[in-house]
């Protein structure tokens, strides 16, 4: 056994106390309760051997039968006044002094019960006159009360509820009263009935009774190593769990909402207390050890208060059951807890007066006891919101604490939740963030720090700005007032950019993932701090991420104009390059502005910038900025416009228009080399026979090539076939390229019999070879016109276009196919005609068939629809004979008598009687 020295507080000296102790356990200087003296007695003839008390009265009961009332002084130190001492208490029966050995008030029924002489006594409450004793009663070791509402048998009716409070409100008639007397070997449970006990059941008992308390309909009985539950109605045992652990001498207590605390040994003198529900399963899972074996157990919110053979023992009523005061007061048997809490000895008495939650708080928050303040802050009785204020209060001063302890980790990880922003933190780093520090307007008193503390505090700091930042971005979310949300904006704000300077001070690494997302960080602060650091590539990001391109694209060109050597210069332009593909659309002024430091160093790698497939929005580009653009590098705006259009797809006029003024530029341009021209006008005699007039401005093409004297007749002549101005081109083919395939080429191409602009193509091409403005008649083309496409030309004026010298056998094969068209023409019709006269006859038959059918009807005829006579009404018939009016008819082509549309059709004409 060791033995610790403990101080305990008593009035106003220090006092030594020797227990037997948990060698490890931690001893608070705390005073829960103030004790203090209030009655003592010297030289007197007996001495205390119970206590009760009712409101504001003491209750003693002496070993000479005496009951002496007692006033509890308002000031709570003073002496209490006697008020009453009553020496026939017991009644006139007892002529010699007689024990009391235990007291109990019942204010409802306006009773107190004692016990002497092994009997139960009643007695007026308000008198303290002797009324009656108990019958069959005699042999009384303790006895137990009850009150409940009647039929409400499961109340919490603990001195101190609530519940009971209120059952002094109520008539008498509607509470019942029950009462156990324990006795050797049995237990006597007794009801109040006409103002008397009677006697409801006798259970017998396997020992004797050392506890016993009501749970309801039952009695939790302790005996020796056990616990049971008995049923008070039918007797029925069950014991209590304890996992095995009994107690020598056991104690049951009963404690506010209905919880009961059963002592066990968990061995030899060590005790503790274990909870059980009103019907014996655990209330809960923790236990309360005790230094000394408690007499009796009374529960202090959220304390647990434990009364032995050295005095007074309080712990926290929790998993941690830590000690928080024990208080010598030997020899001291008596304690209750009524309205004031009280404990005596056989001479004297001791008022325990709590100490204010505030003051116990204070203390403990200034010895750093801040788990232990907050457990009795919840029990403050006060608003929601107030105790919320007040929680906050004691965790912060938690985090200050620790964070003084250098416990930088543990002090913000206590400040995580929603309930307290992030100024509440950085007042704490003066060096990082003076300025919210001078802000805050007190004076922390913290620490001096060295560099490496401040790294690891920094690094802290950033932990717990990572979690805020996710809890602002889950409360973003959430909120929909403006309101909040722009207050949850402030404060992204601040962590931003707070959290930046602490990746400047300990992780640079991490700058440039965090400037990538989508952060809120102040950008003139931030832009400050990185230029101070000399961190471009993170300034970049942070452009990049506001929008701010052409600040970033700056720091880019001036590293393209300070690169060393080739392969800086190489990875400077790469960097441009990847930068300009990420911008979009609205940027495409930017992208041009500064495409330039790359395309006048490396035409290649510049026109990746437009024509990327690794980053989509290239192609989302403004494509009439970045070819007006290029206009000053040609050859760079032909590979642009051919790649948007054959292999993006364009159909912009413009840019297909300045593609073809492209080709035609550098074909007429005499510096061009010839195999690269022809090449070119194969490209744009292509595109331009692709194009329809819809895509492609043809006039300003063409007024650009008529400029030329000579060169790209065809292209004309296509592009005025686009204009339909087929005369103009064909007039062109005919006397500039002379290539009768390409006139054929052309008047196929455009030719359509059912237009009126091109049914005559082939007439106009053979006017032009017969009768030209300008040169010799082509006769060998004109025939082959003749022979090849007789079907598209009107043989009588293209014989009129004939010259008289034309030989007959020139253009024989022309006759032949103009006859076998107009052979076939004639055979056609006649066909036609034949068909046509045998519909006319089956139309012929089907009309004499109609007028075959014949049909009756008088006056009362009747509509199968309405059901009211025809009469000289218009009507219809129905092939199945059903007559209806023409107004009643909803579809001609369905009968009324037959819902399957055509299975009965109409076939009769209207006709009217």
């Amino acid at each position: 056994i060791r033995y610790t020295r403990r101080w305990c507080e008593h009035s106003s000296f220090k006092v030594y106390y020797f227990g037997q102790i948990n060698p490890t356990e931690l001893i608070m200087d705390f005073s829960v309760f103030q004790c203090n003296q209030i009655v003592q007695w010297q030289s007197v003839p007996f001495h205390v051997t119970s206590l009760e008390v009712v409101d504001d009265l003491i209750l003693f009961g002496t070993s000479q039968g005496l009951l002496l009332v007692y006033v509890i002084p308002e000031d709570g130190v003073s002496t209490a006044p006697l008020k009453y001492s009553k020496k026939d208490f017991l009644g006139p029966k007892y002529k010699k002094t007689i024990a009391i050995t235990q007291l109990q008030a019942i204010p409802e029924f306006d009773l107190l019960l004692s016990l002497a002489d092994g009997s139960v006594h009643l007695h007026s409450l308000s008198s303290f006159s002797y009324l009656s004793t108990i019958d069959k009663s005699k042999g009384t070791l303790h006895f137990s009360t009850d009150v409940q509402i009647n039929g409400q048998i499961d109340m919490d009716t603990h001195r101190r509820s609530a519940q009971r409070a209120a059952l002094q409100r109520m008539d008498k008639t509607e509470l019942a009263l029950r009462l156990c007397c324990v006795m050797k070997k049995k237990m006597t449970t007794f009801k109040f009935k006409g103002n008397q006990f009677v006697v409801d059941k006798e259970l017998a008992t396997p020992d004797v009774c050392r506890s016993a308390v009501w749970a309801g309909k039952n009695i939790i009985a302790a005996y020796k190593k056990e616990y049971d539950l008995v049923d008070a109605e039918n007797g029925r045992v069950d014991q209590l769990e304890t996992d095995g652990k009994g107690c020598s001498d056991p104690l049951i207590s009963r404690l506010p909402f209905n919880i009961f605390a059963a002592l066990i040994e968990e061995e030899k003198s060590k005790y503790s207390t274990i909870y059980k529900t009103i019907d014996g399963r655990p209330a809960t899972s923790h236990s309360v050890e005790w230094t000394d074996k408690p007499r009796q157990i009374e529960m202090y919110e959220p304390f647990i208060v434990s009364l032995s053979e050295r005095g007074i023992e309080v712990r926290f009523d929790d998993a941690t059951s830590k000690l928080v005061q024990l208080h010598q007061l030997p020899k001291v048997p008596f304690m209750v807890y009524g309205k004031h809490f009280l404990v005596a000895s056989q001479n004297a008495c001791w008022l325990l007066v709590p100490t204010r939650f505030e003051t116990l708080i204070n203390d403990m928050k200034t010895k750093g006891m801040f788990v232990d303040a907050k457990k009795i802050a919840k029990r403050i009785n006060e608003t929601e919101e107030e105790n919320e204020i007040r929680l906050r209060g004691i965790q912060l001063a938690h985090a200050h604490y620790e964070f003084k302890k250098k416990n930088f980790e543990g002090a913000l990880k206590l400040l995580e939740g929603e309930a307290y922003p992030p100024m509440n933190v950085l007042v704490l780093y003066d060096w990082l963030m003076p300025k919210i520090s001078a802000m805050s307007g007190t004076s922390l008193n913290l620490p001096q720090l060295s560099d490496d503390e401040k790294a690891i505090a920094t690094r802290a700091l950033s932990n717990y700005l990572t979690e805020k930042r996710r809890q602002l971005l889950q409360k973003m979310q959430k909120e929909k007032s403006d309101e909040e949300q722009e207050q949850c904006k402030r404060l992204m704000k601040i962590v931003d950019t707070t959290q930046l300077k602490c990746y400047i001070k300990t992780s640079p690494q991490l700058i440039a993932p965090f400037m990538r997302l989508q952060n809120s960080c102040d950008i003139v602060e931030s832009e400050k701090m990185l230029k101070a650091a000399g961190m471009e590539r993170e300034l970049i990001e942070l452009y990049s991420r506001r929008g701010m391109h052409e600040k970033a694209l700056e720091i880019l060109r001036s590293e393209i104009g300070k690169a060393p050597n080739s392969s800086e210069l190489s990875t400077s332009l790469h960097k441009m390059v990847t930068y300009l593909q990420k911008l979009g659309r609205d940027d495409t002024s930017v992208v041009t502005k500064y495409a330039e430091s790359v395309v006048s160093r490396d035409e290649q790698l510049g026109m990746t910038i437009f024509l990327s497939e690794d980053f989509l929005n290239v192609k989302e580009f403004d494509r009439e900025i970045v070819m007006s653009y290029l206009k000053s590098y040609p050859r760079l705006l032909m590979i642009y416009l051919e790649y948007v259009i054959y292999q993006w797809g364009e159909q912009s006029p413009r840019l297909r228009t300045e593609l073809a003024h492209a080709y035609c530029i550098t074909i007429l341009d005499k510096k061009t080399p010839q195999d690269k021209k022809d090449d070119i006008q194969a490209k744009l005699n292509k595109f331009l026979k692709e194009s329809t007039p819809a895509t492609l401005d043809a006039s300003s093409i063409i007024r650009v090539l008529t400029q030329q004297k000579e060169g790209l007749y065809h292209e004309t002549a296509i592009l005025y076939g686009l204009l339909q101005r087929h005369d103009d081109a064909l007039e062109l083919i005919t006397t500039k390229i002379k290539d009768f395939n390409i006139a054929e080429e052309y008047c196929v191409s455009h030719y359509d019999k059912n237009k009126v602009e091109t049914e005559n193509l082939f007439m106009d091409l053979l006017h032009n070879y017969l009768r030209p403005k300008t040169g010799e008649v082509d006769m060998e083309s004109a025939l082959k016109i003749l022979k090849k496409h007789a079907d598209k030309l009107n043989p009588e004026k293209a014989l009129n276009l004939l010259p008289n010298t034309t030989k007959l056998m020139d253009i024989e094969e022309f006759m032949i196919k103009i006859l076998k068209q107009r052979e076939e023409i004639r055979h056609a019709l006649a066909i036609k005609r034949h068909l046509v006269k045998t519909q006319q006859l089956q139309i012929n038959k089907q009309k004499i068939e109609i007028h075959k059918i014949s049909f009756t009807f008088n006056e009362n005829t009747t509509c199968g629809v309405c059901r009211r006579p025809l009469r000289t009404h218009a009507f219809a018939i129905y092939p199945c004979g059903i007559h209806i009016h023409l107004h009643c008819m909803n579809q001609e082509s369905s009968c009324p008598a037959h819902t399957d549309e055509g299975k009965c059709r109409l076939n009769l004409a209207r006709q009217r009687s």
